[in-house]
């Protein structure tokens, strides 16, 4: 009787183990099928920088993105032959999740025109991409449209962070369950998302002051990125890889553009727990109370002076310098500002309507002053 039982037992354990085998077969196959004829956010079809780049002619944020994926007007190709052409590359906050006429892109689009008509500004902002992204979107899509200049927006919150990702799994099936884990934990929040994305003109209302993720996700997203404020040898030991990898990629942008004769501008967008003293206070609160688990500090002293908010801004400038490629960094003018207004938006890290337009009015300024744009010709 034992002996029937054992044997029934492992049957059952066989049958299981094959079918457990059979379904992921099955599911990895449909998985690979399906990426293949509709690209999937966990499985994008070619080049990373598509992986959460809106479908064609699909609503976000209340507007028609264009016939190429981007939340911009169709673009002009061939290229008039009297146009100045700037292109604006970066992650989502280039896209924006403002309404588009309230982005900065559409601003300085719109403030341009008005002295210029000859001048063309392309939003190519995707979101979730990152330096080796911009550099990849600008020679497989960006050259063909044939830019007089290009404008690399670059976010201090994660792009330095962000510069090497992780490798892909090979297996379909994992990287869905990675990304449904990550959707599981992003929808501690309110529908705030869902509401911008596949939202009508019409049907979409944009709430400037709806908080975007509850406090808790918010804050570790924060906490998980604070790695670059910390002016300390393991740190910068950690981020050097990052820093190196990003430099490169700018540089091969910049000769690329040098030999095509493209201006280049690089702007440094400054991120909330930079200019909000509320956000830094809860984070560091937060990592002091950590200090007697890690054991790297022996005082909160010693930990707080090693938070440096500008520190990402002071290198990325200092390695520009070297490379000679005009850039701006907006930190400055963004901390003064934010003793007086709210520039991000609540619990999101992207600006509101108000920090797009600070930001607007300081890159429009910065071109008119460096002649980018009333001196063509130079």
């Amino acid at each position: 009787m034992q002996k029937a039982q054992l044997k029934h037992l492992l049957f059952i354990i066989i049958t299981f183990i094959f079918s457990f085998f059979l379904l992921f077969i099955s599911a990895e196959i449909l998985l690979r099928v399906y990426s293949k004829i509709s690209p999937a956010f966990f499985a994008p079809t070619d080049k990373s920088y598509n992986q959460f780049r809106p479908k064609p002619n699909s609503w976000v944020n209340g507007f028609k993105v264009n016939t190429k994926g981007f939340q911009e007007e169709e673009f002009i190709i061939p290229k008039k032959a009297d146009t100045f052409r700037i292109l604006a590359i970066g992650d989502s906050f280039t896209l924006g999740i403002v309404p588009y006429e309230n982005n900065f892109i559409s601003i300085i689009k719109r403030r341009i025109r008005e002295e210029i008509n000859s001048i063309e500004v392309y939003n190519l902002g995707i979101p979730a991409t990152t330096v080796r992204d911009y550099l990849s979107l600008f020679v497989d899509e960006g050259l063909e449209l044939n830019p007089d200049m290009i404008l690399v927006n670059i976010f201090i919150g994660n792009d330095i962070h962000d510069t090497v990702a992780p490798k892909q799994s090979s297996l379909y099936t994992r990287r869905l369950i990675k990304y449904l884990r990550a959707i599981y934990l992003y929808n501690e929040k309110d529908s705030d998302w869902s509401k911008r994305i596949g939202a009508e003109t019409n049907a979409y209302g944009y709430d400037d002051n709806l908080k975007t993720m509850s406090d808790n996700v918010y804050y570790k997203l924060q906490k998980d990125l604070f790695i670059v404020y910390f002016d300390h040898k393991h740190a910068l030991g950690r981020l050097q890889h990052n820093y190196t990898s990003m430099f490169r990629d700018l540089n091969t942008l910049n000769e690329i553009c040098k030999s095509k004769n493209i201006k280049l501008l690089v702007a440094l967008l400054p991120a909330e727990v930079q200019v909000d003293r509320d956000l830094q206070k809860v984070l560091e609160n937060e990592f002091i109370n950590e200090l007697p688990k890690s054991g790297e500090f022996q005082s909160i002293e010693a930990f707080t002076k090693t938070i440096n908010y500008s520190l990402p801004n002071k290198l990325v400038k200092e390695e520009l310098n070297k490379l000679n490629i005009k850039h701006l960094d907006m930190l400055e003018q963004f901390q003064e500002k934010s003793k007086s207004t709210r520039l991000y938006k609540p619990n999101d890290s992207h600006w509101n309507i108000a920090g797009n337009e600070l930001a607007a009015n300081l890159l429009y300024d910065f071109l008119l002053s460096e002649k980018y744009i009333l001196n063509k010709s130079k």
